[in-house]
């Protein structure tokens, strides 16, 4: 099964969030009006860094290409990459991932820009202006059965299917 929500978004309350989605989904898609738990830390993509703290102790695991948020992670993630980096949640793991103005674009390889592993449990808060693109074949964003995506914020994310994919 595949989600398209339109560029009129979701509307929560009073604020509204602008969001294209092309996501892969068996799992299940929730729209929260929860406010955000304060982000222990902010990786950059582009430039590999941790704006404080290291992996370990913003339970997430940078490997040069691939940041794994694991159980009970709370991060932000930024930057505008095109390389190949992109980001997952660890299997079994609940995380709250923050993209502020962030820009994933996967070309060659067949990625998602973001992936659930298995029941994996994430919470999406959107800030500024966020764009998740996929490789060959895959969603923006993998969201199989067993897995639960939930998007917050007053950012906007337009999502993309690579060539081929959902």
């Amino acid at each position: 099964m595949c989600l398209i929500v339109g560029r009129s978004g979701l509307k929560k309350g009073f604020r509204h969030v602008a969001v294209t989605l092309l996501v892969f989904v068996v799992g299940a898609v929730v729209a929260s009006a929860q406010p955000p738990a304060t982000p222990t830390a902010t990786f950059n993509l582009e430039t590999a860094t941790w704006s404080n703290g290291d992996d370990a102790s913003n339970r997430a695991t940078w490997n040069g290409t691939l940041l794994v948020a694991n159980n009970n992670a709370n991060i932000v993630v930024t930057g505008s990459v095109s390389n190949g980096r992109r980001v997952d949640v660890a299997a079994n793991a609940t995380a709250r991932i923050t993209l502020s103005n962030c820009t994933i674009s996967i070309s060659n390889n067949s990625w998602c820009a973001m992936w659930l592993n298995n029941n994996a449990n994430l919470t999406l808060t959107l800030v500024g202006n966020n764009r998740l693109s996929a490789g060959l074949f895959v969603a923006g964003i993998g969201v199989p059965a067993g897995r639960t995506l939930t998007i917050e914020g007053d950012g906007s994310l337009d999502v993309f299917g690579g060539y081929g994919g959902a």
